[in-house]
């Protein structure tokens, strides 16, 4: 519909150790694209500085926590990493913010496992195996959770090949989104394999050393 809002709920940028996205090249692709990004940096908020009055984005961090990876959507005070999961989905209730289990089965990525006390599973993830999408989704399911998706670029090509269609909102205001998200359409198309291998990691050393 004309009044969709398409949004990628995994975003890194270069303030991520592991990413290579420049602000420059996100936010022209994003504006060309029309797809919102949720910037999700590891254990970081340092990213929004480039972003704010250039597009519009939903403010997030992939924080690391004893059990694997969480995603904080809406944030306000940043939560240290290796704390324990319960305590971070605490005090991310306590911001108001939005919790999201993002690669929640792949024990390749630090995915956290089974957490039902969440309030978006992520159920496509375009780095993961159509095997650990399909058991998110599965769970998102069984436990009646809201299903999210992501392209988690650390790549700029990668930007713009998930996303969820999504009835207009306000993005500052998070019981907007996810009541809007409950009514979403996921897009989403897997990144290339080689993103991920050793030529990947190699690449993105000599790219940040430039």
């Amino acid at each position: 519909m004309v009044n969709d809002l398409k949004v990628d709920f995994h975003v890194h940028s270069w303030a991520s150790f592991d990413s290579v996205v420049s602000p420059e090249h996100l936010t022209r692709k994003s504006k060309v694209l029309g797809i919102i990004p949720a910037i999700t940096d590891h254990n970081t908020m340092d990213g929004f500085k480039y972003f704010k009055g250039e597009i519009d984005f939903i403010p997030g961090i992939e924080i690391k926590t004893d059990k694997g990876d969480l995603i904080a959507l809406y944030l306000q005070d940043l939560i240290p990493k290796n704390t324990s999961l319960e305590e971070t989905l605490d005090r991310i209730r306590e911001q108001d913010a939005v919790s999201y289990l993002p690669h929640m089965y792949d024990i390749t990525r630090a995915g956290a496992g089974e957490v039902s006390d969440v309030d978006i599973i992520e159920t496509f993830n375009a780095r993961c195996p159509d095997y650990f999408n399909k058991k998110a989704d599965e769970f998102a399911s069984k436990h009646n959770l809201i299903k999210g998706a992501g392209s988690d670029c650390h790549f700029i090509s990668e930007f713009g090949s998930t996303f969820v269609e999504m009835p207009d909102f306000d993005i500052e205001n998070p019981k907007e989104m996810l009541n809007s998200l409950k009514k979403g359409r996921i897009y989403g198309n897997r990144s290339p394999v080689y993103l991920r291998g050793p030529i990947a990691s190699l690449y993105k050393k000599i790219k940040r050393n430039i």
